[in-house]
């Protein structure tokens, strides 16, 4: 008898147990630390990539490399190695990277989640540099990402450890009045009605009020553009909300730079433009004599 009590005991504290657990966890195990919600960020393959039919996964692994998907693989190995950079050396943040192709943008056109007029802009808009605009900052008025890089941007090292709760932003090279539109990261913890909150959504409806039409020029949009974002940010809203990188473009990689966007559309055809922190935000960053394949 006296095992059959003790087996039936040893039940019951268990049971209790189980129970305190499931209801009130932190009763048996004390406080956890507080858990960071993750970073989600976007960017974008190239135009001609389509993953699904390049790059079909079997067994969870991508198909054998053909002629046909060297492109394709290309663009995978880039964005694999820029996921890898940004969720590098974060301690306890955790940074989710989602990789849009066109068969995903399609998709989204077809919820309408950025509403009949965005639909239209977006099917009538020829320039891809325009089309990458519209889709990210519609992601990320709708709140379905909270920051992006564009497909030209390789990421190097991650720079979200010393965001700090702020946003990120990129001070252009070529000129001190303008907001580099390759790498944005909205700053969590805004109030709903703070002006700098609705900051992407404002951006959204400049891009639409702003279409081929009225600024044919795309040197021009870019320029307005990222004059716009400029003031935005450094207005009365303040840049306390912001991590503002330097862009530098020369041909060696810098210290402290975080990405890269080199070729026609990110600076000099024989260089690169580098989005790089201060010194004064501090952090360890790559050595300037590092390998430009790093």
């Amino acid at each position: 008898m006296k095992r059959l009590y003790i087996v039936i005991g040893t039940a019951i504290i268990v049971t209790i147990c189980a129970g305190l657990n499931y209801t009130r966890p932190r009763f048996l195990f004390g406080k956890k630390g507080k858990k960071q919600r993750a970073y989600y960020l976007a960017t974008m393959y190239p135009p001609n990539v389509l993953l699904e039919r390049d790059l079909p996964r079997f067994f969870r692994t991508y198909s054998i490399a053909t002629p046909e998907n060297k492109e394709a693989r290309k663009a995978a190995k880039r964005i694999a190695a820029s996921r890898k950079a940004v969720k590098a050396g974060n301690g306890n943040l955790r940074v989710l990277l989602k990789a849009w192709d066109s068969s995903h943008v399609q998709k989204l056109l077809d919820r309408q989640i950025c509403g009949m007029e965005f639909n239209q802009a977006y099917l009538s808009t020829k320039s891809q540099e325009r089309r990458d605009d519209l889709i990210m900052w519609c992601l990320l008025a709708t709140e379905v990402v909270e920051g992006f890089f564009l497909e030209s941007v390789d990421m190097l090292e991650s720079a979200f450890i010393l965001a700090r709760q702020r946003g990120i932003v990129i001070q252009s090279a070529s000129s001190d009045k303008r907001i580099s539109t390759a790498y944005y990261l909205h700053p969590r913890n805004l109030e709903v009605e703070s002006s700098m909150a609705t900051l992407p959504a404002e951006v959204l409806t400049w891009i639409l009020a702003n279409p081929e039409e009225v600024v044919p020029n795309l040197s021009e949009y870019r320029q307005m553009l990222q004059e716009y974002i400029h003031e935005a940010v450094f207005s009365e809203r303040g840049t306390d909300n912001y991590l503002v990188l330097e862009e530098i473009c020369q041909q060696t990689l810098p210290k402290r730079a975080i990405a890269r966007q080199c070729g026609v559309n990110g600076g000099p055809t024989e260089g690169c433009c580098y989005f790089v922190v201060p010194e004064s935000e501090g952090g360890a960053f790559s050595d300037s004599s590092d390998d430009e394949d790093t």
